[in-house]
């Protein structure tokens, strides 16, 4: 493994200035995955912390951010579909008999769904650098203050929790209080099955409040652009190139009943699109390959074709049977976790309770990112070459 400097609240800084946020973003999915390897001397080899899925949600959102899929969703959107063609149609008929031509191509299209395509990637960048600049300090300054010394564990907790209501800024830190709580409680939990537990409910509890912290991030990048970028600026870009074909005393004749007439299929354009780049965000990269969100969390692989490892089939601890009554709707059961709307927070946290819950004790999810090269690179300050 390639040494790194410690991970502390002047590096994640520096992390969350760098304006560049392909490179950005990088660098918070490597320290995540560090952070996830360094809480291993509190928290032991066996669970993973929250940490370990952010590394592998925010490798997913370096995707977008990079724009890596938009030629395949591009594609996908123009494949089958006639778009130009059915814009032609509802254009007055007036226009062909006056021997007028409109010049629409899929060169239009492009244009804009590329910049509806960026449109998103900037609000997933957003959402990306919104937690890692709330959340990773916390987790650093955990590993800092806390040492896992039974005789000085309340002076520590005191310390830490200290610092975590000073760092919020007005938000609301009731989970974090509970979850990072729960944490050093676990620290001191010797029996297997109970420590699962309690590490379940914490990473729960932070994976809770980031959700609420994304929504609105999330909703933006499902919603916003398609209002903002895609609706306008193709009503816009066509009535301009209309315009441009006949004389202006026509087409101020003709504009509201082009208005009109356009807009049905602009909606059905619209949400085509978003259909397709919703099933484009809603899957998460892990280290085997990736989990569709749409769809039932399957078996686990790494303890023999069951929904939870052993610790977990079974719930005990009465604070995670009460997070879980509110979160979980398929209780103890992996089916029924599909989202079929990821811009829903239940249905977001429906999956990932069972999520984090089924693959706590994966190894693999302490597997690095990136190899060796990329990581070097990452941490030099440079954008890896090969995939990502």
């Amino acid at each position: 493994m390639l040494p790194h400097p410690e991970i502390d609240l002047a590096s994640i800084e520096a992390i969350v200035s760098n304006p560049n946020p392909v490179l950005r973003n990088l660098q918070i999915t490597q320290t995540y995955s560090e952070l996830n390897l360094a809480l291993t001397k509190l928290l032991g080899k066996t669970n993973v912390s929250w940490c370990a899925y952010a590394t592998w949600a925010s490798k997913t959102a370096g995707k977008f951010i990079r724009l890596d899929n938009v030629d395949a969703a591009i594609t996908e959107f123009l494949r089958g579909k006639d778009w130009i063609h059915a814009l032609l149609e509802v254009v007055p008929g007036a226009l062909t008999w006056f021997g007028w031509k409109v010049n629409i191509n899929d060169s239009v299209l492009l244009k804009i769904l590329s910049e509806t395509a960026g449109a998103s990637a900037t609000e997933v960048a957003k959402g990306n650098l919104l937690v890692f600049a709330e959340l990773a300090p916390l987790y650093a300054q955990f590993i800092h203050i806390v040492s896992g010394k039974a005789e000085q564990k309340e002076a520590e907790l005191e310390t830490f929790l200290n610092y975590l209501k000073n760092s919020q800024n007005g938000q609301d830190y009731e989970k974090l209080v509970q979850a990072y709580s729960t944490y050093q409680q676990s620290i001191f939990e010797t029996e297997p099955k109970a420590k699962a537990e309690l590490l379940l409910l914490a990473n729960v509890l932070v994976g809770y409040h980031e959700q609420i912290r994304l929504d609105p991030a999330i909703n933006n990048s499902l919603n916003a652009p398609i209002e903002q970028v895609f609706k306008k600026k193709l009503l816009g870009g066509l009535e301009r190139l209309i315009e441009a074909s006949m004389p202006r005393f026509l087409f101020y004749l003709i504009a509201p009943i082009l208005k009109a007439s356009l807009n049905p299929v602009i909606n059905k354009m619209a949400a085509h699109w978003r259909t397709i780049s919703t099933r484009q965000l809603m899957r998460i990269e892990v280290p085997d390959g990736h989990l569709d969100l749409s769809e039932d969390i399957p078996l686990i692989t790494y303890n023999p074709k069951r929904m939870f490892p052993l610790d977990l089939e079974t719930i005990h601890n009465a604070d995670l049977q009460k997070v879980l009554a509110t979160l979980d709707r398929s209780p103890d059961s992996t089916t029924g976790t599909a989202a079929k709307d990821w811009g829903d927070l239940g249905e977001r946290m429906n999956f990932i309770a069972d999520f984090f819950r089924s693959d706590q004790q994966d190894k693999k999810l302490f597997l690095p990112p990136f190899n060796q090269e990329q990581t070097w690179a990452i941490k030099n300050g440079q954008i890896p070459e090969g995939k990502l």
